[in-house]
């Protein structure tokens, strides 16, 4: 037999095969469970403590427990997003295609009663139910958001609404938000850095950059502390170019020039030195605000090979001057095998 004629033969008989393996998935259900068992052991992949798979590149919201992060891998539970709007501690995490984390995405809310009149008719609302409403720059309600959106907003209204009547309703407060974002060592190896930053409610941010060496020894740490400061944005804002279309708040960039960018993702516009912050009300600029992050201090810390502490050294901006400290870390003293010497009150919410 010629070699063209085994390979068409061979071809046949997995072709029967293949359609003798579907009609008995089809036809017996222990079969089919058995392969869609089976199969997945051959697929590397992650999975919740549910079972619940998670996809590369796509954002699960999860409990804000120490322990969710304390390997590169996620190790955790998804909540669904109605599980996730109840928490006060949040985090969004996604994984890379080695299945370790790309980043993580944390905030945090505070939640008053809400006691203003809600005209919840003005937006169709007939069937019984929690809702959730937008605001505009004056806090006042201007649209009806779905549960999704809500999470995403730094300021929005929940209410529970039956029988024609408002039952209960309350004001949820963003009052930290900020991600972090983990790189590794090439051939999957282990964290390399981790980079990320965090911005509260009155404006104040710290920004962060750790290394690790390839034998997973801390390397170097760098911090930097800033302050928000605001001043009116009066220079042009061209809606139609910038492709805004729809009332709402907008965060744009700033150009070298000083002029507006093109709206941005919060947390990159959050990540920038200055960005302006936009609210349009039929179809016009209402008020638009630049916002720009003022260094108040920067520290960095060494480490030995061995990953551990060596010193510490930054500045602080105090009534206008940059005072200049230096640290290192005393083994020899302390219940926790060592600290800073001399030790700095600033230090303490740090640790």
């Amino acid at each position: 037999m010629k070699a063209w004629q085994k390979a068409s033969l061979i071809g046949v008989l997995l072709l029967m095969l293949l359609g003798l393996l579907g009609y008995h998935i089809q036809q017996y259900p222990a079969v089919r469970w058995l392969v869609l068992w089976i199969l997945p052991m051959s697929l590397t992949y992650t999975t919740d403590s549910n079972g619940e798979r998670l996809h590369v590149d796509t954002p699960y919201y999860v409990r804000e427990w120490p322990r969710t992060f304390s390997t590169n891998y996620f190790d955790g539970e998804i909540l669904s997003m109605e599980a996730a709007e109840q928490r006060s501690g949040l985090a969004s995490v996604a994984i890379n295609d080695d299945q370790k984390i790309a980043y993580r995405k944390t905030k945090r809310v505070k939640r008053e009663p809400y006691t203003s009149p809600i005209d919840y008719e003005r937006f169709g609302i007939k069937v019984n139910g929690i809702y959730f409403f937008g605001l505009d720059a004056d806090g006042q309600i201007n649209r009806l958001l779905t549960i999704e959106q809500a999470l995403l907003e730094p300021v929005y209204i929940k209410a529970n609404i039956h029988v024609a009547k408002v039952r209960s309703a309350e004001k949820v407060i963003r009052t930290e938000i900020g991600p972090a974002y983990f790189s590794y060592w090439p051939d999957n190896g282990p964290l390399k850095t981790i980079r990320g930053f965090y911005v509260k409610s009155n404006g104040y941010k710290r920004s962060w950059l750790f290394t690790y060496t390839q034998q997973e020894k801390d390397e170097s740490d760098h911090e930097i502390k800033s302050q928000a400061q605001t001043t009116p944005f009066t220079a042009d804002i061209p809606l139609k170019i910038l492709g805004i279309k729809a009332d709402g708040r907008y965060l744009l960039g700033v150009l070298p020039d000083g002029s507006a960018g093109f709206p941005r993702p919060e947390l990159d516009a959050l990540e920038d030195q200055r960005h302006i912050e936009l609210w349009v009300a039929d179809g016009q600029v209402y008020r638009a605000t630049l916002i720009t992050f003022v260094t108040t201090g920067e520290n960095w810390t060494s480490y030995d090979k061995d990953g551990n502490y060596l010193k510490r050294w930054g500045y602080d901006i105090e009534n206008g001057r940059k005072v200049e400290w230096q640290q290192k870390f005393d083994r020899s003293v302390g219940q926790r095998g060592g600290e800073w010497v001399p030790p700095r009150p600033q230090d303490q919410d740090d640790d």
